[in-house]
């Protein structure tokens, strides 16, 4: 809490988001996408080069936006990054892939609030996987620790976010978000366990 409260007040120091209806319904989800409305999570370009991925909150609970943000990303070893562009006036006072991001004026409510675009190098048609996690000092402590966003109006509220592909209750790490060129089924993601599984991590 602490951590991105502090963050947040960086990000104050210096002076957004495009949606549709997404896949998940459920209110304060985390996901990675290949689209800004968060609908499509599975892509099979079948040819190499860069390729956009959007990381959003969809559904957010505090309807006056966001002012901070963190989490981490991991993606299959041996994959490049190519670019990290975060949505609006940011700092992140981690190096990526882990963040924990404060915003200058909060990104407004959407359906699908994008908090960051990054560009990954696809050079050859292999499976690559891409996980959300909690950062590696989450500001909102658990037993397994979730990543967080501030509300636009007020810094100190902290909310945790569910994973929008679940999580495994076994070792809490976050299921696979999105994948490109491999099987499109990311872990947990089917009807008869999924919304248990978030729910039972709210």
């Amino acid at each position: 809490m602490r951590k991105l409260a502090i963050v947040l007040g960086l990000g104050s120091l210096l002076v957004a988001g495009m949606a549709t209806a997404q896949v998940d319904p459920d209110t304060d989800q985390i996901g990675v996408y290949f689209d800004t409305g968060a609908t499509v999570w599975c892509i099979n370009p079948g040819a190499v080069g860069p390729t956009d991925a959007y990381l959003c909150l969809t559904n957010a609970s505090a309807t006056s936006g966001v002012s901070g943000w963190e989490c981490s990303i991991i993606i299959t070893e041996g994959v490049f990054v190519l670019n990290w562009g975060y949505a609006g006036s940011a700092i992140n006072t981690y190096p990526p892939p882990d963040f924990a991001v404060g915003l200058a004026s909060p990104l407004p409510w959407e359906p699908s609030i994008v908090l960051m675009t990054f560009t990954i190098g696809v050079f050859a048609p292999t499976p690559i996987d891409i996980t959300i996690a909690a950062q590696p000092n989450p500001s909102i402590p658990g037993d397994p620790a979730l990543p967080a966003y501030a509300a636009g109006d007020d810094p100190g509220d902290l909310r945790p976010l569910g994973y929008s592909t679940g999580l495994d209750p076994v070792n809490g790490t976050g299921n696979i978000a999105a994948v490109i060129n491999g099987e499109c089924t990311p872990t947990g993601n089917d009807e008869s366990t999924w919304g248990n599984v978030k729910n039972m991590y709210k």
